[in-house]
């Protein structure tokens, strides 16, 4: 990837969870291990008073990633939404109850532009 930004998109509200979007980490579930980018953003199910539209941020995502696919010439790209509650932990437990989840990653070369709610870019601060 070039370190020059092609998709831009905003969405949200989502929630943040392992979030390593300001520091590449190793990501050794790869052969060979690389340094990537990387967040799992969670959309609730049901509307609430964070996420008032969750269907909409869907949409969002839906739109996004068929974008992303249309540059790199794919067809008919894979959906990237996981059932929380379908989805389990190494317990046997839902992962993320009454959430659809969706991990996305970028190489460590990929230059990341992050902005707020009010698109004001953002370094650091954030939590997951």
């Amino acid at each position: 990837m070039s370190n020059e930004a092609t998709n831009i998109g905003i969405i949200g509200p989502v929630r943040f969870r392992y979030m390593n979007v300001f520091k590449p980490r190793m990501n050794n579930l790869k052969q060979p291990p690389v340094m990537q980018y990387s967040v799992t953003l969670m959309i609730p199910k049901k509307a609430n008073d964070f996420c008032k539209d969750p269907i909409k941020i869907c949409e969002q995502i839906k739109e996004m990633v068929k974008a992303g696919a249309e540059l790199k010439g794919v067809k008919a790209p894979v959906s990237p939404f996981r059932d929380g509650d379908k989805e389990t932990n190494n317990n046997g437990d839902p992962k993320f109850p009454g959430y659809w989840y969706v991990v996305a990653s970028a190489d460590a070369d990929t230059k990341l532009i992050l902005v707020d709610g009010a698109r004001n870019p953002v370094t650091d601060g954030w939590n997951s």
